[in-house]
């Protein structure tokens, strides 16, 4: 499908990511009633009940699945900054500086203003991360995104970023 949305997680490669990501950690997807009843220091993401302690435990095989990507290791590894960001996650700051240069090296970025705009968000996060901060970037789901364009007259949703796609 491409991507729908100009932020982190705002397209099917970044999902693509997180449910790989969501393997490693060995956190399967939960239904709705599920998401309610998880594990309480869990943050959920996508139905992805990740854990601080889950993503600290298995950081070196995320950092590999995301930067070994032969199409998109910058947003494999955005992804995994957004996780870090999201559960507070305590990395060291050669992991930091890494997962910086992921959103400095987006090439979209340096083509559309709205991708800039969401990029120097999570630039400007990853800074600043501190462990055990909870940092949560706004993101907006497949469905929020198309009813927002339904809502406002529009057919549906169109490719935002047609370069990006996986093959």
């Amino acid at each position: 499908m491409g991507w729908w949305s100009e932020d982190i997680l705002g397209g099917d490669t970044p999902l693509d990511f997180l449910g790989d990501f969501a393997s490693i950690c060995e956190c399967p997807m939960l239904d709705t009633d599920e998401s309610a009843k998880s594990d309480t220091d869990a943050q959920d993401i996508y139905g992805y009940p990740f854990t601080r302690k889950q993503v600290e435990k298995f950081l070196d095989p995320l950092f590999l699945r995301a930067g070994k990507d032969k199409y998109s290791p910058e947003i494999g590894l955005q992804v995994l900054g957004y996780l870090v960001l999201f559960t507070g996650a305590e990395i060291s700051k050669i992991q930091q500086d890494l997962l910086v240069v992921a959103g400095q090296s987006d090439e979209w970025a340096n083509e559309d203003a709205s991708r800039r705009k969401h990029v120097n968000a999570y630039i400007a996060a990853m800074r600043e991360h501190k462990a055990g901060t909870s940092v949560n970037l706004k993101t907006k789901g497949l469905f929020e995104k198309l009813n927002e364009r339904m809502s406002s007259g529009a057919p549906g949703l169109v490719n935002v970023h047609p370069k990006k796609q996986r093959s």
